[in-house]
């Protein structure tokens, strides 16, 4: 392993740094508004602009093939709510939800809906996918700023568990 990239992981032991939590804070709420800028902000350009395409191109494409039904309270409580990890994206859609408030407040009826969207259930799971996925990214972000107990083991450390003895109970 080159010294470059055995820089990037602490050794066990060793005292982390960490970001102060103002900072983590900030980090995660812009990531919340703006998937990947909280990666960005925390110096991680590469990824932060890689989530921002893909978590925003999911979100996005999920809208759009469902005919921006996807997002809706109504239709899709639980669903809803997975969504709004998106954030920034989520919000505008979940103020706009004409369809289901037509069918839900018994001004139109399902049957004469009629006009579902060919892939509206493709785009329901495009966009609970992409709010999943964000939040996992936005875990990601505090555990990284925060120096969390997740490092990458080394060669060295990999080779002192297999010369390790066998426990007792394997034995038998």
């Amino acid at each position: 392993m080159n010294d470059a990239k055995k820089d990037e992981f602490v050794a066990a032991g060793e005292p982390v740094e960490r970001a102060p939590l103002k900072q983590v804070g900030l980090s995660v709420l812009a990531g919340w508004l703006v998937p990947g800028l909280g990666h960005y902000l925390a110096g991680q350009q590469r990824a932060g602009v890689a989530l921002a395409v893909l978590v925003g191109g999911l979100f996005a494409t999920g809208l759009f093939i469902s005919n921006f039904e996807a997002v809706s309270s109504e239709l899709h409580p639980y669903g809803f709510w997975i969504q709004a990890w998106v954030g920034g994206g989520f919000l505008p859609m979940a103020l706009l939800d004409p369809n289901a408030d037509l069918v839900l407040q018994g001004r139109q009826s399902v049957h004469s809906y009629g006009m579902v969207p060919r892939f509206a259930d493709a785009g329901f799971l495009f966009t609970v996918i992409a709010g999943f996925l964000n939040a996992l990214v936005l875990f990601d972000l505090v555990e990284r700023q925060l120096g969390g107990p997740m490092r990458r083991r080394s060669a060295e450390e990999d080779a002192e568990d297999d010369d390790a003895p066998a426990t007792e109970g394997a034995a038998g």
